[in-house]
Order: C-alpha cells, then structure tokens, then sequence
C-alpha cells in the first residue's frame, strides 16, 4: 500500500498531474466521467419547477 502511495506520489509532482491521475484510476476502475456544461441553468430549471 505505502509503495502505491509513492508510485502515485512520484507520478504526481504537481496538483494537475495528481487530479489527472486520480480522474485515470477512477475511470479505469469503470467510473465514467461527469460533464456538467452548464450547471448554473440546470440548477435554475430544478428550482423553477419546484
């Protein structure tokens, strides 16, 4: 376990690099992608109904 912490570590020297690995192993392990292209209009069609 502390091995693949240092893997990833090393993978990872900077933030950008650490959350594209992390979005990497999460859709390896059958995650799928969010893409929310306009959250704030669907939050004011969830509002708006209610």
């Amino acid at each position: 376990m502390v091995k693949r912490l240092l893997d990833f570590l090393n993978a990872s020297p900077v933030n950008f690099l650490a959350a594209k690995n992390i979005a990497s192993y999460l859709e390896q392990a059958g995650y799928r992608r969010l893409v929310l292209r306009c959250p704030s209009e669907r939050f004011r069609q969830v509002t708006n109904s209610t």
